[in-house]
């Protein structure tokens, strides 16, 4: 256990004196980010009537930019380690592969979530629906499990692009992909109901569309949580972000092994 708590430690002390050290790149980045995501905002939530339709919006990017995290940051290390030569030295530590990944994984949620907390407390303070967030009393329980179970599926998902980067090394535009197809395809700025048919089938095959609708039914269509922990949507939800994140682990060791036999680790 002290070994993990190490390894978790190092990761954050890491990414804090890349802050430091790196402060106007992280500074202008974070600039990009926010006006990005206040563009994004105040693009799709004009003509949005209700306080329940605009805050699902700002639950539903927030959840949307955690994503984009996971999805990316898995390749990011991989493809990074393997810049430096020091892959095959990382997979041959003590700590097996995909434990150290998890563990790194874990380091950089905690920063990024802090990064995006502030985000989403900036945004719900500039556009005037701050007091409708403190309004939501013990559904906040409700929604941060939900942020949790398609997080997860974002994470499987991540897992599966890792092992594509063991094998094919540059995938960065793959992700790049997925977060454009989340942003717009999974309800979290337009609901499913809107799409043309062949785009909604697309939407169905999103682990994150099912944890948006739950969002969706709190927020928007008032349905109690006691209902909709019942309904067929919830259920779907946490099973289908559940075989993500299984079969997204299966599918990481499938390819590192391929890779292993290929002798790909030592190539770029």
């Amino acid at each position: 256990m002290n070994k993990y708590i190490y390894i978790f430690k190092a990761e954050l002390l890491m990414m804090f004196h890349e802050l430091k050290f790196y402060w106007v790149n992280t500074l202008f980045y974070t600039i990009s980010n926010m006006l990005l995501f206040f563009g994004i905002f105040y693009t799709f939530s004009t003509g949005l009537i209700t306080s329940g339709d605009i805050t699902n919006l700002l639950f539903g990017l927030f959840v949307w930019r955690q994503g984009s995290n996971a999805l990316s940051e898995l390749t990011y290390i991989i493809q990074d380690e393997a810049l430096m030569g020091t892959l095959e030295q990382v997979i041959m530590t003590r700590v097996s592969f995909p434990q150290l990944l998890t563990i790194r994984l874990w380091a950089n949620f905690v920063f990024v979530s802090i990064k995006d907390f502030i985000l989403f407390v900036l945004t719900a303070h500039i556009f005037g629906i701050f007091n409708e967030l403190l309004l939501l009393g013990y559904q906040w329980f409700f929604i941060l499990f939900m942020v949790f179970i398609i997080l997860i599926g974002f994470y499987g998902l991540s897992f599966i692009l890792g092992g594509l980067a063991l094998l094919y090394k540059r995938v960065g535009s793959v992700p790049a992909v997925l977060v454009n197809l989340f942003l717009f395809f999974t309800g979290a700025t337009i609901a499913v109901s809107e799409f043309p048919p062949f785009f909604r089938i697309i939407s169905y095959f999103l682990p994150a569309t099912w944890g948006m609708s739950c969002f969706r039914k709190l927020l928007i269509d008032n349905i109690p949580i006691g209902e909709i922990l019942t309904s067929q949507t919830f259920i779907i939800a946490v099973t289908y972000n559940l075989f993500f994140l299984i079969g997204g682990l299966m599918t990481f060791k499938l390819f590192l092994r391929i890779a292993k036999d290929r002798g790909r680790l030592g190539h770029y």
